[in-house]
């Protein structure tokens, strides 16, 4: 990859993610670019073999986007990495890798649904499926059914890198 092309990329990427995001650039056997966030640092040097337990190794090796979460035994710290690699005819040449703190597992392991006048929990061994309606997630559950409505959403960081909250 030429300089014009990794500077490019870089450029849409602190468009496309929050500032809390690091990012690594790739040919398909090592890492030939690196920028680190004030959240997470992996360490990387351009130049550095690509680790085999890796996001950028398993997108190159299964050649399709690959998001998951690591521990800290691959870089010493845990991370959640969104990795696409760049194929040309079929074959990895490199790729770009998003690289955020680690993800928060989920910590409630029910849905609420608005039944006429109130809030109800379901747990999601009750629900029997989920249906999109008018931009709402209709719940059926063993015992009750409603919509689930987001009452808060994550915030983002727009290209201005200004927060912008969805309620």
């Amino acid at each position: 990859m030429d300089r014009f092309t990794v500077s490019s990329i870089v450029k849409v990427m602190n468009e496309l993610f929050p500032k809390e995001a690091s990012f690594v650039i790739s040919d398909d056997k090592r890492y030939i670019y690196y920028q680190p966030s004030k959240q997470i640092d992996l360490k990387i040097r351009p130049g550095d073999k690509i680790k085999p337990e890796s996001v950028t190794y398993k997108a190159l090796t299964v050649q399709r986007k690959i998001a998951e979460q690591k521990d800290s035994r691959v870089f010493g710290v845990p991370y959640f990495g969104i990795s696409v690699p760049i194929l040309d005819d079929g074959n990895p040449k490199g790729c770009v890798t998003a690289i955020l703190p680690r993800k928060p597992l989920l910590t409630m392991p029910y849905l609420t649904i608005r039944v006429m006048d109130r809030w109800l929990p379901v747990p999601f061994e009750n629900v029997i499926y989920l249906e999109a309606q008018n931009r709402k997630t209709f719940v059926k559950s063993t015992y009750a059914e409603g919509y689930h409505i987001w009452l808060c959403r994550s915030s983002w960081v727009g290209a201005n890198r200004t927060r912008t909250s969805y309620h």
